[in-house]
């Protein structure tokens, strides 16, 4: 049977009109399968509606929790914090506990406020306009009927969940879209989003920035011998040593191209920079990766150049790129496997720091 809960009138009204099940018509409780239902904070003046409200939700398999005044509601909403708030439009703090509601839960969790339904019994549209400018998601008017109730909320939870998967999708995208599929780690697009952003926040925090640029030495030669595959299986070994050198989260390490990589180091100024560089040769070092024909080394090394710009000199990303490019210019032109001992200030530009072959 369908019923309404009337705040002014005793009981539940019975209808004699034949109906299918609730949850045919709500789209039924929560299965293995499906998202948990969410949980829905009642906060209604009148206890025996609240209480009435509380049980039909809790009969599809809500979480529920009921609260018969503003102050209470709220310090519920503090310790469960629901993704659903029920509110009753006839408490005289309502607009005030709508907005506390919706601070609350952003401090803690900007992204997911309370949706926020109100149980309303006024015709004031100026007062529910500035409801709906404090956040409120949907208006449902007493006497309040169970399927209606239901199906409201339902709609909108699942709306909301639906944004969430997209969000996170997309998100999931942006990320792949963004990652070099051989290496796994960031590609050139990326890489070039990133150091422009990266020399934007530079100039906002007046904190240096630096660039490293590093090369495979005699790769062509590696994959001559070894063959593709192999030379594919170099290459990311070679990534996941470079991603052990430079391990905090706000640097990034990209894929250049081919066999060329880089490592982005936000707030390093150059001993920093040279720091990690060491770190770097360390990790290519251990790895042994014979190769007989480089004319160097009987293992894979690498040829670094690096750059460290400040914020007073007013560089550009590409001019970053260039100087880093330059430094590892010479240290091949110095006999690859190594950072050589130079240092050069161009003018308007960052400097190139190379320094002496380590052990």
């Amino acid at each position: 049977m369908l019923f309404s809960i009337h705040p002014d009138r005793s009981g539940l009204l019975q209808f004699p009109i034949p109906a299918p099940p609730l949850e045919a018509i709500a789209g039924g409780r929560s299965t293995p399968d499906s998202p948990s239902p969410p949980t829905v904070l009642v906060i209604e003046g009148d206890a025996r509606v609240c209480h009435q409200i509380a049980t039909a939700l809790q009969n599809q398999g809500y979480q529920i929790a009921e609260a018969i005044s503003a102050e209470r509601g709220l310090e519920l909403a503090r310790q469960m914090s629901p993704e659903i708030v029920l509110l009753d439009s006839g408490l005289s703090d309502n607009l005030a506990c709508c907005q506390e509601l919706q601070r609350s839960r952003s401090v803690k969790r900007p992204h997911s406020a309370p949706g926020i339904f109100l149980l309303n019994e006024t015709e004031d549209s100026q007062w529910l306009d500035c409801a709906f400018d404090l956040g409120i998601v949907d208006v449902i008017d007493k006497p309040i009927h169970e399927v209606v109730l239901i199906r409201r909320i339902k709609r909108w939870w699942e709306g909301k969940q639906q944004l969430q998967q997209l969000s996170e999708a997309n998100q999931e995208l942006q990320r792949l879209a963004g990652i070099d599929r051989l290496t796994q780690v960031a590609n050139r697009h990326y890489f070039d989003e990133a150091l422009e952003r990266e020399v934007r926040q530079m100039q906002r925090s007046g904190t240096p920035l630096s660039l490293i640029l590093m090369d495979i030495d005699y790769f062509k030669r590696y994959n001559d011998r070894y063959g593709h595959l192999q030379g594919d299986r170099c290459l990311q070994q070679i990534a996941r040593g470079i991603q052990q050198a430079v391990r905090r989260p706000q640097d990034v390490v990209a894929r250049y191209g081919g066999e060329e990589f880089a490592a982005i180091l936000p707030q390093t100024d150059a001993n920093g920079a040279v720091t990690v560089a060491r770190q770097i040769r360390h990790q290519i070092q251990k790895l042994a990766i014979p190769h007989l024909d480089s004319d160097v080394s009987e293992f894979i090394t690498l040829s670094l150049g690096i750059t460290c710009a400040f914020p007073e000199e007013h560089c550009s990303a590409c001019q970053l790129i260039q100087a880093a490019d330059r430094g590892l210019y010479r240290a091949k032109e110095q006999g690859r496997d190594r950072l050589e001992n130079y240092d050069e200030s161009y003018d308007g530009e960052p400097s190139i720091l190379i320094l002496p072959k380590l052990p």
